[in-house]
């Protein structure tokens, strides 16, 4: 009876000590001195040999679908990162927002990761943009660690400049035409057909490739 209490006991303290490593939150400030706030989601058993996964969200990780996906991942053994760059410099969702994000705190979130990290990066909608910035300045800055870098996934990207005039074809943001870029950077352009998780689940077992 007593062993039978003691593992309950345990199992409950594991819970909540997931729980609290969950709500874990660190901040990084920028070369200009704006502080960028990383929540990080611990994985429920760690598996060490699996990436740390860098999320750079906008003003969608409260609702239930990214938790659940999240809950699921760490679940699988990864560990998350999650980043909302609108959220730190407190301002509101709009394209012009968006699109106006230099890339500085993307670098200083990756910089705050261990030299020995490897690491995937997923972004989503119109913060693709400003990922990328930030991976080419993390890319300047840190040349000798490129290598972490395992892998970039893109839901729904949005990398087209608005048009100068109306019936004027897009283009490409000047930044996609970059030509050194280590393949690893941005080999996932997605659209997920059957669902985000599960999508992410393929990839980063390394199921479904391109």
């Amino acid at each position: 009876m007593i062993n039978h209490y003691m593992r309950v006991f345990l199992f409950i303290f594991c819970l909540l000590i997931n729980s609290v490593q969950a709500n874990n939150q660190i901040s990084v400030e920028t070369p200009y001195g704006e502080e960028v706030s990383i929540h990080i989601h611990t994985a429920t058993f760690l598996d060490a040999s699996f990436p740390k996964i860098l999320w750079f969200t906008e003003g969608y990780s409260s609702r239930d679908s990214f938790k659940d996906v999240t809950r699921r991942l760490n679940d699988e053994g990864y560990e998350i990162w999650q980043v909302d760059l609108l959220e730190s410099y407190f301002l509101q969702r709009t394209p012009t927002n968006v699109r106006a994000l230099e890339g500085e705190g993307v670098e200083a979130a990756l910089s705050q990761l261990d030299e020995k990290d490897n690491f995937i990066v997923i972004s989503t909608g119109r913060m693709n943009l400003p990922v990328l910035r930030g991976i080419r300045l993390w890319q300047l800055e840190h040349p000798q660690k490129t290598k972490r870098l395992q892998q970039m996934i893109m839901f729904f990207p949005n990398l087209f400049d608005a048009p100068l005039k109306a019936g004027d074809a897009p283009e490409l943001f000047p930044l996609l035409k970059i030509r050194n870029y280590p393949s690893r950077l941005c080999n996932l352009l997605m659209e997920p057909l059957n669902g985000n998780y599960r999508c992410l689940s393929m990839l980063l077992r390394k199921v479904a490739r391109i």
